[in-house]
This record gives C-alpha cells, structure tokens and sequence, in this order.
C-alpha cells in the first residue's frame, strides 16, 4: 500500500440492494402523508390526490385534477393515487378514526406499504 492510494479511485461503495431501496420509499411515503395528516388532512381527501416517485428516489405528493397525459413531470417516474387500493385506502381511514392516536402512525406506515407496491409494479430498475 503506497503513500498515495487514497488517491485511486475505489470501486463503488454502492451495495444497497433495491429491497431497501424500496424500503426507504416507504418511509418517506409514510412521513409525508403523516406530515399532511398532522398540517392539512383535507389535501389527502381528495380524490385525486396521488403519490409520485421522482427520478432520485424522492417522493412527492399532488392533488390537482389534470390531464391523465400530464401527470408526471420531467423528473417523475411514476405515480399512485391514494384511492387506487380503495379496500387498503379505506382500511387506513378506518384506523386513522378508531385506532387510538398511538397507532395512527403505524397505521400510516402500513399504507405507504401499499403504495409503495404499487409504485414499485410500475418501475423497472435499471443499473
């Protein structure tokens, strides 16, 4: 080993495997939309509200009523609305009205699962 290895160009420390690359979708899923539940629940009633996936992993949520052709911007990748598991939509609802406060966020997280499946149905990953 020389004096001035750390100069080479390491190989790529990049092992993440896509399982948790999903993984941390997830949580940002489920942060987001505890985030809007916590400063403005009515933006997630609405029936076009939607989560995309942008192209460096980031999510966001929208809820304007637009073209079904427009929906993704430049950066986005795919989208799910929040309805589109209505029998899992509904169960998280349900929850978020008669679990107790504690177990709202679990219910949140386990929503975001959902959506996250359906995201991940609509990606192909490429190296």
């Amino acid at each position: 080993m020389g004096l001035f290895d750390f100069l080479t160009k390491k190989p790529s420390q990049n092992t993440q495997s896509d399982a948790m690359i999903w993984v941390e979708v997830a949580g940002k899923i489920a942060g987001t939309i505890w985030h809007l539940i916590q400063t403005d629940p009515k933006f997630l009633a609405n029936p076009f509200t939607r989560v995309v996936l942008r192209n460096d992993w980031n999510v966001g949520i929208a809820s304007d009523q637009c073209d079904p052709e427009k929906i993704l911007g430049s950066r986005d990748v795919a989208f799910a609305f929040l309805r589109e598991d209505q029998q899992a939509y509904n169960k998280w609802v349900e929850g978020l009205k008669n679990a107790s406060p504690m177990f709202h966020q679990i219910e949140t997280e386990q929503f975001a699962k959902v959506l996250t499946r359906k995201l991940r149905e609509q990606v192909q990953l490429v190296d």
